[in-house]
């Protein structure tokens, strides 16, 4: 009860409102999720790493092991799911490399 009257006079937290809408932030993204206000945002859609083994001209994609790359994206995507509204989507783009054990996070 007491947290919808808050809710009721302080919808947002001010970090969300803090956040531009339309806007691309290069940060470190998990620091830049933390900062935002629970249960806010509509859409979420990630295209993250894909645990290719690969080195790119960008990044570097090699991790150390499967689970090393799963625990990453974890923290992560927990962090998604508080962020989101009850009524949000949430879409994540990955391919076959982990796409098993990342559907079981989301």
């Amino acid at each position: 009860m007491i947290q919808q009257q808050i809710n009721k006079r302080i919808p947002n937290s001010i970090a969300t409102q803090l956040i531009d809408v339309n806007k691309a932030y290069f940060r470190d993204n998990l620091e830049f999720l933390q900062e935002i206000g629970s249960q806010v945002i509509d859409l979420i859609y990630i295209d993250p790493p894909f645990c290719s083994e690969e080195d790119y001209i960008e990044f570097s994609d090699k991790w150390e092991s499967i689970s090393g790359y799963i625990g990453y994206m974890r923290e992560r995507i927990l962090e998604m799911h508080r962020i989101l509204k009850k009524t949000g989507s949430f879409y994540l783009q990955c391919d076959s490399h982990a796409k098993f054990e990342l559907k079981l996070l989301c």
